[in-house]
């Protein structure tokens, strides 16, 4: 079975894939195209002189049966042993199957990933990777890759597949099918599906990146600090309202990848995403703005805003985000505790920052952010 199931809005693509699996599951070709080919070779080996007009044709001025009797017989023989080959498809050998295999299925994934990649270079070249639509046809073309792929690999698994590499192992006929027939094709399966699936993410962060400018811009709130009497700061926990049109073009970009992609293509897709959020912020805001303590717990709250929208998809959410929680938590030390951990840089393996939880950031980083 395969191991990726592809979304249900793309059955006009998976269907010639299920009809493709099928023959090669046969190993050998349709029988009425099989009856339809022999006819035809067969006409020729009941026709003797056209072999002679064939040897004619090659050898201009000379009598082919008179002056090279040994051409003619050779040219002869190649038809009748072509001829055996054509008949013994309807049961064939394990070599004839295996050379069938390694021609036949890799011209058909060729010409698929081939029209694949035309429909979804056309989404790309009117830059509509970031419309629902455009989204929805390149993420069905990657997915019917990925579907076809995973087809493929469970194939070798079969017993019927295991019997064509004979003498090996049952370890090495399997790794010898992989690599010699299917190899190639899985290769340029895999490569399609990640490439397309890179650039829908690559769309969505863009697009999240252009409605993050207004809230990156806003360095003051996080600077100024608020006059606070001793104890612990207290600051409102409801989020920026400059980040409120960012957290739902996140919310509709992940849906959307969710309707659009199968399971392994859609889990690559919101880690690349969750990367170019987190990235963005860390460069255009955590690391130019010099927070006061109240302004880290601000961005703190923001930042658990974006985490808690991954929470579908995956229990630990805050883990993709963790270089922004850092930022916070040095950001909201106090001036002894930011002088200690001035003191102990750029060695990042002390234990001020292993006690902070500070592991990702390097020692620029920390001193940017502690000014």
């Amino acid at each position: 079975m395969p191991r990726s199931s592809a979304p249900s809005s793309a059955p006009a693509l998976l269907a010639p894939s299920a009809c493709f699996l099928r023959k090669v599951r046969c190993g050998d070709p349709h029988p009425h195209q099989r009856l339809h080919f022999s006819r035809k070779v067969r006409c020729l080996g009941q026709i003797p002189h056209l072999i002679s007009l064939h040897f004619l044709r090659k050898v201009k001025g000379c009598a082919p049966l008179d002056r090279h009797p040994h051409r003619a017989t050779a040219l002869l023989a190649q038809r009748l042993h072509f001829l055996r080959k054509v008949r013994c498809l309807g049961r064939p050998h394990p070599h004839q199957r295996l050379h069938f295999l390694r021609k036949v299925p890799a011209k058909v994934v060729s010409d698929f990933i081939g029209r694949l990649e035309r429909k979804a270079e056309v989404v790309q070249n009117f830059r509509e990777l970031k419309s629902p639509e455009g989204m929805r046809t390149v993420g069905q073309c990657a997915s019917a890759a990925h579907f076809l792929q995973h087809s493929l690999e469970g194939l070798v698994e079969e017993p019927q597949f295991l019997d064509l590499l004979q003498g090996m192992s049952e370890a090495e006929a399997e790794a010898g099918l992989q690599e010699e027939i299917f190899g190639t094709m899985l290769a340029t399966l895999e490569e399609f599906w990640r490439n397309w699936v890179d650039k829908l993410a690559a769309a969505a962060t863009q697009h999240i990146t252009e409605a993050l400018a207004g809230y990156c811009a806003l360095l003051a709130p996080f600077e100024e600090e608020e006059e606070e009497g001793p104890g612990e700061l207290s600051v409102s926990s409801e989020v920026s309202p400059a980040l409120c049109p960012t957290l739902d073009a996140i919310r509709v970009h992940l849906q959307m990848l969710h309707e659009v992609l199968d399971r392994g293509g859609f889990s690559k897709a919101w880690r690349l995403l969750a990367a170019g959020i987190r990235k963005h912020l860390l460069s255009s805001l955590a690391l130019e703005a010099r927070f006061s303590r109240t302004g880290a717990v601000k961005f703190q709250v923001d930042c658990d805003a974006i985490t808690s929208i991954f929470k579908p998809y995956t229990p630990r959410p805050a883990k993709f985000f963790q270089e922004l929680k850092e930022v916070c938590i040095l950001a909201g030390l106090d001036h002894s505790g930011a002088q200690q951990v001035r003191e102990s840089l750029p060695d990042l393996q002390n234990s001020i920052l292993r006690d902070l939880g500070v592991c990702k950031l390097n020692s620029t980083q920390v001193a940017r952010v502690l000014g």
